[in-house]
């Protein structure tokens, strides 16, 4: 894979309760995340970070979180998908700000520990689910295996100069 993933988090959303028909939701249950998660064949684990619910979750070998924002008795109007990648000496902010000029959705950045962080929020507004919650996790692992790409393509190859 040649970079590493160490971690992550994010945030999540989807349904709680079956909405009027045509109308989506604007929050979504922590628990209804995991199902979801769980119903996909992905593992779900419930965590906590500071007062935000957090899933631990995986996909395509890739450890990552969900963590939930502006939460309301479980019921969430937004989430974050997090993943943390090891520092390489190769990746610098040349690297990052390259990705972040060509892509949209996921934002890297580069924490005090010198890791790479992830980032792709979603907003709870007018979703329908599962539909809605399901698009965003396909786009959330399209954007991890080209994120995969973009730092392999940037490792140095021995006996070649960069």
């Amino acid at each position: 894979m040649g970079v590493r993933l160490l971690s992550t988090a994010a945030a999540a959303v989807l349904l709680a309760t079956a909405p009027a028909k045509g109308r989506g939701q604007d929050s979504v249950l922590v628990a209804e995340v995991a199902d979801l998660l769980r119903s996909g064949g992905w593992p779900a684990e419930r965590d906590q970070e500071g007062t935000e619910p957090v899933l631990r979750t995986q996909a395509d070998g890739l450890p990552f979180s969900i963590v939930f924002y502006d939460c309301e008795a479980e019921r969430c109007s937004s989430f974050q998908f997090q993943a943390f990648f090891e520092a390489e000496p190769y990746i610098d902010e040349r690297l990052i700000n390259a990705w972040n000029a060509r892509k949209r959705f996921l934002k890297l950045s580069i924490n005090a520990g010198g890791d790479v962080q992830a980032d792709m929020d979603v907003l709870v507004s007018g979703w329908t689910a599962p539909d809605a919650f399901e698009d965003s996790f396909a786009l959330w692992r399209e954007m991890l295996r080209e994120l995969r790409d973009h730092m392999d393509g940037a490792r140095p190859v021995p006996g070649r100069e960069t």
